[in-house]
């Protein structure tokens, strides 16, 4: 089904091999969970771009992220924690978790996240 739904011009994507949370696992385990199967699957559908979502969203740590993305198998890696800005990086972008609700991340964190810099900005202003 897969093979179908590419040729009819969808996109395949990976999320890992058994949905591990990304900060616990070890360099082996990387390359055993997300290189790896990604690469096989790249191969078998003949891809020549690949889309990484983080299970869970859980980015790995900003060393081992460094280097998955100079593996030269993503084109980009997504996590959930906030909206993405215009022209950032791929390998940094985010995309809306809906597993919690699409209102709660494409309304309320960034409403949430823009008040706290407004107080900072204004900290003496309460009103």
């Amino acid at each position: 089904r897969l093979k179908e739904w590419a040729r009819r011009g969808h996109e395949i994507g990976f999320h890992g091999k058994s949905h591990p949370w990304s900060k616990s696992l070890r360099q082996d385990e990387i390359d055993q969970q997300y290189l790896v199967p990604a690469r096989e699957l790249k191969a078998e559908f003949d891809l020549i771009s690949l889309p990484f979502a983080y299970p869970f969203g859980d980015r790995l740590h900003a060393e081992r992220e460094r280097e998955i993305a100079n593996a030269d198998v993503f084109y980009c890696l997504l996590g959930t924690d906030r909206l993405s800005r215009q022209g950032e990086s791929p390998f940094e972008m985010d995309r809306i978790e809906l597993d919690f609700g699409l209102e709660r991340y494409f309304f309320g964190r960034p409403l949430i996240r823009a008040l706290r810099r407004q107080d900072r900005r204004f900290p003496g202003d309460r009103t």
